[in-house]
């Protein structure tokens, strides 16, 4: 099944050869829902503290970006940036070659795992109930039927 624009490519890898859930879903909030999510502030994080969690064979990536982003005061943005982009991370999985699985990505050198995804979110869209959201095409279809979604992409012109 495929996933319309949340699947493709150059969505899946907004930050370059390399996947980020927190790029792909500060994309999501800012271009799809007109979310203005503000960069994060320097004086409020450590010098470093941006940069990806060291790999870690033991954690998947989901688990390493939770334990980076759910401390202090980097939490309250990331409790609504992470969900859509931890959605849609299966999709970039089942494109990785599955057998034998490499240790890294030969194109990139980015380091892989065998680890299970977790591509189960509970995201808020409309108002303040939580919709539970599985995949990346579920995350197309929740957003496609939100209301906040509806009128950001008519703004943008998405919707005409």
């Amino acid at each position: 099944m495929r996933g319309g624009l949340l699947s493709r490519a150059a969505i899946l890898l907004t930050s370059g050869e390399q996947t980020s859930p927190i790029r792909r879903g500060a994309f999501v909030r800012r271009k799809l829902l007109c979310d203005p999510i503000a960069p994060a502030r320097s004086e409020l994080v450590s010098p470093g503290a941006i940069q990806p969690p060291a790999f870690n064979s033991g954690m998947t990536s989901r688990q390493r970006w939770t334990a980076k982003t759910s401390q202090g005061g980097c939490s309250a943005c990331h409790g609504s940036i992470n969900p859509p982009g931890f959605a849609s991370r299966i999709t970039i999985a089942s494109a990785l070659p599955r057998h034998p699985r490499p240790s890294s990505i030969p194109a990139t050198g980015m380091k892989v795992n065998d680890l299970p995804i977790d591509s189960k979110v509970d995201m808020l869209l409309d108002g303040t109930a939580a919709t539970h959201i599985e995949g990346g095409v579920g995350l197309g279809d929740a957003i496609a039927a939100s209301e906040v979604a509806q009128t950001a992409s008519a703004g943008n012109g998405f919707g005409s």
